[in-house]
Parts: structure tokens; sequence; C-alpha cells
């Protein structure tokens, strides 16, 4: 079993996880207290999304959250 198959997430609509541009942010806030937070698998997710330029929230964080992430990994 891959760790995309033991997600809190599976089998919710993936509309989700890719709010429409300019949407207010206390979407993602609902949806990460929801799903990402109580995850077992989160921090595997966060590594997917980090290495594949993943748009959506993935691993509890936003696109513009993993953009910082990034920049702080490649100075190191």
């Amino acid at each position: 079993m891959t760790w995309m198959e033991q997600g809190a997430c599976r089998g919710v609509d993936a509309d989700q996880f890719f709010p429409e541009k300019g949407s207010a942010g206390g979407h993602h806030k609902v949806v990460i207290e929801q799903f990402c937070n109580v995850c077992s698998v989160k921090q595997s997710c966060l590594n997917f999304a980090l290495d594949n330029y993943e748009l959506g929230i993935w691993g509890g964080t936003t696109s513009r959250k993993r953009k910082d992430l990034r920049s702080k990994r490649n100075k190191q």
C-alpha cells in the first residue's frame, strides 16, 4: 500500500484541495485542519509535493508555503 492510499483525504473530492485562485484563505485552513493535521502520511505527502512542484494543498501546506520551504531547502 502506498502512502497515497493511506491518506486521511482518500475518497474525498480532489476539488477540496485545489481551491479556485483568489479564494479566501479560510478554505485552506479548514481543509488542513480536517484532513492534513490528522493524517499519518502528512510528511510523505509534503515531500512528494516539494519534489514534484505540485499545486494545491499537500501535506498541510499551500503552494505558496511550499515555495518558501523549497527556497529554504535549496539554501542548505
